[in-house]
């Protein structure tokens, strides 16, 4: 009898969601199939041997939670198999983010302040910098700042319209740019 040895994303969750030795199966592929690249990727990206077992064990549950719940349906256009490997890379900048968080100074290390911190900046010094950040941005972002930054902002439909973007996502997009640019000038 003739064994399927590979499996479409789709077949793969459609096994999941009908449960029993089909779920077994499909886990046991995807766990197979991306095992050795994802201990190497996490290996690779400073998790020890144990942590990246058990960030391979832990993005499994994640995963089959999801596609339990019908979460993946093959969003934008990846397998199963790069959706897995994704999960198993927020993981891990998770637990390296909350590790980062967590550690304590040096002994000996004492916290040193660079100067004041953005809010106890006198208000001029503030408002001066950021109207010189706004006037290295482009015509539009600085545009599109200032009417968001009005009390009421003004709506994002509104300004997709004034700027001639196709819909109020494309206009926030616009937008999230932008502040990303000011920051940077900032």
């Amino acid at each position: 009898m003739f064994k399927q040895s590979t499996y479409s994303s789709a077949e793969l969750v459609e096994m999941v969601q009908v449960g029993g030795s089909k779920k077994t199966k499909a886990i046991a592929y995807i766990f197979r199939h991306n095992r050795a690249k994802t201990l190497t990727y996490l290996k690779g990206k400073g998790a020890t041997e144990s942590q990246a077992d058990d960030l391979l064990q832990e993005g499994m549950l994640v995963l089959m939670r999801q596609l339990g719940k019908g979460v993946f349906e093959g969003k934008n256009q990846a397998s199963v198999h790069s959706y897995f490997v994704g999960i198993c890379k927020n993981l891990l900048r998770a637990e390296q983010r909350k590790k980062v968080r967590t550690q304590p100074l040096a002994d000996g290390q004492d916290f040193v302040e660079d100067g004041p911190l953005p809010d106890e900046l006198e208000p001029d010094t503030q408002q001066a910098r950021l109207h010189r950040a706004l006037k290295k941005l482009g015509d539009v972002c600085r545009q599109i700042l200032l009417l968001r930054a009005e009390t009421p902002p003004v709506p994002w439909q509104a300004l997709a319209a004034q700027f001639g973007y196709k819909d109020a996502q494309n206009a926030m997009n616009k937008g999230g740019k932008c502040m990303k640019q000011l920051r940077q000038v900032f």
